[in-house]
């Protein structure tokens, strides 16, 4: 079977002992601005206002906090995924988008920093969910916000959190928001200051997870089709990794329709829809709750659901519909954890994120995600319906050694096979 990766040499000496050096010691004494505050010392939150939401009817313990803005038709919503703590800080990207209305924003937040405390237990990464939410409205867009008077207003909000909550890239924010916003703020996680793209890191672990799927249910990657939705960030290079490991069949599509058009790849022609085609594996990698009942009803059932982004599923209704049918989904707190490993190590040890062949990075994704999708699919006995059975019992949990004070031991282990000790 051609189910390899290609790495790049490992160019690292040896590896730092477990916690010799932490984030904050570089935050305290690095490039990084020092904060205002002692990290963690107070958590100041006099200024936000705590907003409803639609899931604490259903016991959520999310906490919203609307924090200022200084720009008309433009909010910050910050959902922690219970209370604030020092011990296991929030973390999630800032997304942004002119949703409906404010509440739509709000819940949307809600939904996001809960599923994000699920990739966390996955990994084990050392933090908890949270997400940040810009939302445009009265003729603010994405386009036309503000961007660098919006980041100082969430690095102002970031300071007061304390190092509470740490944030990174999401929906339509890039890495030079990510750029203003560490010159103000220590508290970013956004592969900065190093040669690791984030958005690689996720393609990897939706890698990843296909390649344990197909090692699980013993397949030839050769033989399999593959229907990429969403060519974005993420999906172009979800794209072009199974065309260079070979397989069959890679149909991409896209709202832009020149981004589906990739080397090796197969995009489909106007008209056509992503859920009438039959393929082995459909791969969402654009917005969430694209996977509805226009979805469940049209689109011939794949073997396979494996893919990027958060919250596939419109609803639970639409979920058991496709595990009735057979059809064996890897959840998102596996197959889309790359950025949250990537922050996990950069946390865990700085020094070694910044300086570390970003390859070599990429491989240890991998190898995770691989292992823990090959072993859910051989808990449920490769049975669709027993995957909700038994995700729990491959979740690492949030008590573990945080996975990425473990990099630099698998990087000693891979030193090790190189020179064949």
């Amino acid at each position: 079977m051609l189910t390899s990766i290609r790495t790049a040499s490992i160019r690292v000496g040896k590896p730092l002992a477990r916690g010799q050096v932490g984030i904050f010691d570089q935050i305290l004494g690095g490039a990084r601005p020092k904060s205002t505050k002692v990290a963690y010392d107070d958590i100041d939150t006099d200024s936000f206002e705590i907003r409803n939401h639609s899931a604490m009817v259903d016991g959520s313990k999310t906490i919203v906090y609307e924090v200022p803005v200084r720009q008309e038709g433009v909010q910050l919503f910050i959902a922690n995924d219970g209370p604030l703590q020092s011990k296991r800080p929030g973390n999630g990207g800032m997304r942004m988008l002119a949703y409906g209305d404010e509440q739509l924003a709000i819940n949307d937040a809600v939904r996001l920093a809960e599923g994000m405390t699920r990739k966390h237990d996955c990994y084990c990464t050392g933090f908890s969910g949270a997400k940040l939410v810009v939302h445009c409205s009265e003729g603010a867009s994405p386009k036309t916000v503000d961007r660098p008077a919006l980041m100082a207003d969430c690095a102002d909000a970031l300071e007061s959190l304390g190092g509470s909550v740490w944030t990174g890239c999401d929906l339509n924010t890039t890495g030079d928001d990510m750029d203003i916003l560490v010159s103000k703020t220590p508290y970013v996680l956004a592969g900065i200051g190093s040669s690791v793209d984030t958005n690689v890191a996720t393609a990897k672990t939706t890698i990843g997870s296909i390649l344990g799927v197909i090692d699980a249910h013993d397949l030839d990657i050769r033989q399999q089709s593959f229907m990429v939705q969403g060519c974005g960030k993420v999906g172009k290079n979800v794209a072009e990794m199974l065309v260079e490991l070979g397989a069959r069949q890679v149909k991409t599509c896209d709202v832009v329709s020149k981004l589906a058009d990739i080397p090796g790849c197969e995009p489909l022609a106007e008209g056509e829809n992503w859920f009438d085609q039959h393929v082995d594996f459909l791969v969402p990698c654009a917005n969430s709750l694209a996977i509805d009942e226009l979805v469940q009803d049209r689109m011939p059932a794949p073997k396979f659901i494996v893919g990027a982004a958060n919250q596939p599923f419109a609803n639970q209704s639409v979920r058991d519909a496709f595990d009735r049918a057979g059809v064996l989904h890897v959840p998102e707190s596996i197959s889309s954890g790359g950025a949250i490993m990537a922050d996990s190590v950069e946390w865990s040890n700085q020094k070694l994120f910044r300086t570390v062949d970003a390859d070599m990075l990429y491989a240890w994704i991998v190898d995770l995600s691989r292992a823990k999708s090959k072993d859910l699919c051989e808990r449920a006995k490769n049975k669709a319906v027993n995957i909700s059975k038994v995700i729990d019992t491959v979740y690492s949990g949030p008590n573990a050694t945080p996975v990425g004070s473990n990099f630099p031991e698998w990087l000693e282990a891979k030193r090790r096979e190189n020179v064949g000790e």
